[in-house]
């Protein structure tokens, strides 16, 4: 069975072309999750409001905020590396 020079050209390329994506995909960063049910991956709440975190509201746990004149949730994190990340 003989292949011909196109052919293997365009497998080669094919090839090529998938281990790209590949190696793209294992350089794509996890998710940045800031909540579910609870603060997560070093979040903290700086906020100047009265704030429940995890209140029970069924099987989900939502953020409560009791807010006034000049006051806010605030969600603190230290420096992390945005890279890999987009909109």
């Amino acid at each position: 069975m003989m292949i011909s020079r196109r052919s293997l050209i365009a497998s080669v390329a094919g090839l090529t072309g998938t281990l790209a994506l590949g190696a793209r995909a294992a350089d794509k960063p996890a998710p940045m999750v800031v909540y579910d049910d609870e603060l997560k991956n070093g979040w903290q709440n700086w906020s100047w409001a009265t704030v429940a975190l995890s209140v029970p509201a069924g099987q989900v746990k939502p953020i409560k905020v009791e807010g006034g004149p000049w006051s806010a949730l605030a969600l603190h994190h230290d420096p992390v590396s945005l890279a890999g990340y987009t909109k």
